[in-house]
């Protein structure tokens, strides 16, 4: 897939643009319009040996766009993540990505390698977005691990594990919470186990600068799977001033079928169905209190990505 890009989009470690430089204008930008403004998105297609599958399963490059006085400075860095460090090391992609499998890191033991071939390992190449929350820069992507970016190097700082929170077992998160007015940031996260469900969690404001709210998460709302064995997928889910709104989509990631990643070497995007046949469900609850109406809305397939409530 990479030789089909143009090569200003396959990115290389020495294509970093880790000091902000100058760009020319086209037009003219108020003076009024001062501001920073962070983008993400998957930029490095190539590890050594390995040539991803899919564009989403490129590695992460950050951009930051700095606007003052009419002018904009430009700066960009590939995200350092594990996911990264450990493949550049290897040589080859050593965790697997949504399209693209991975052998196990040669680095690790052989008790840890063995282990690879049973448990998945999650990615932290959060390549799908960056939004602030306080003073905190979170790079984002579909599994439950979120990485802490320092606004001014672009460098990590830091992870946050959603799985580890002890609110529920969550498995994948989406890459597009939601923030309200008074700072509190809201997000879907999925399980996979037996009591398959989609989960609304909460991240309160900062309380003061450098803490981390995410110690403070709770659970406000979930919705059971219809299915016992599957679950459906969401991109992103929907918030309007009362209701809290997840699609329960027919194109689902199978459960039993996940296993068989790690015996096959194949990607995550392998284990998903669709159900053509079906409806689509939509959940809703309060935010005022989190509960789940029991009034059941229905329907004809679709498929939404971004949702805009």
């Amino acid at each position: 897939m990479a030789d089909d890009l143009p090569a200003w989009l396959n990115y290389t470690p020495g294509d970093q643009l880790e000091k902000p430089v100058d760009t020319n204008i086209t037009g003219t930008i108020p003076q009024w319009v001062t501001g920073t403004l962070y983008r993400n998105g998957s930029g490095m297609y190539e590890v050594g040996e390995t040539t991803v599958k899919h564009v989403f399963d490129g590695m992460a490059v950050l951009h930051k766009f700095i606007i003052k006085d009419g002018k904009v400075q430009y700066q960009n860095k590939l995200l350092d993540s594990d996911t990264l460090t450990r493949s550049l090391k290897a040589n080859r992609l050593v965790v697997g990505q949504f399209s693209t499998a991975a052998y196990p890191d040669p680095c690790k033991s052989i008790f840890a390698r063995f282990l690879s071939y049973f448990i998945p390992e999650m990615t932290d190449n959060t390549a799908v977005n960056i939004v602030p929350h306080g003073d905190m820069l979170l790079a984002l992507t579909e599994t439950p691990i979120c990485n802490i970016v320092d606004p001014e190097t672009l460098t990590k700082k830091g992870s946050i594990p959603l799985d580890k929170l002890n609110l529920v077992a969550l498995h994948v998160a989406t890459a597009h919470p939601h923030t309200d007015s008074d700072g509190t940031m809201y997000n879907l996260g999925t399980s996979f186990n037996h009591k398959q469900a989609y989960n609304i969690i909460k991240i309160p404001p900062q309380e003061k600068a450098g803490d981390n709210p995410f110690n403070r998460a709770s659970l406000v709302s979930t919705f059971p799977s219809r299915w016992k064995m599957n679950i459906g997928y969401n991109h992103s889910f929907g918030m309007s001033e009362n209701y809290f709104v997840v699609l329960e989509q027919t194109l689902v990631a199978n459960v039993l079928k996940l296993p068989l990643l790690l015996l096959t070497r194949t990607g995550f995007e392998n284990c998903m169905d669709i159900y053509p046949d079906e409806k689509v469900l939509i959940h809703l609850a309060r935010r005022s209190d989190g509960k789940t109406l029991t009034t059941q809305y229905t329907c004809l397939l679709l498929f939404p990505l971004h949702q805009l409530l």
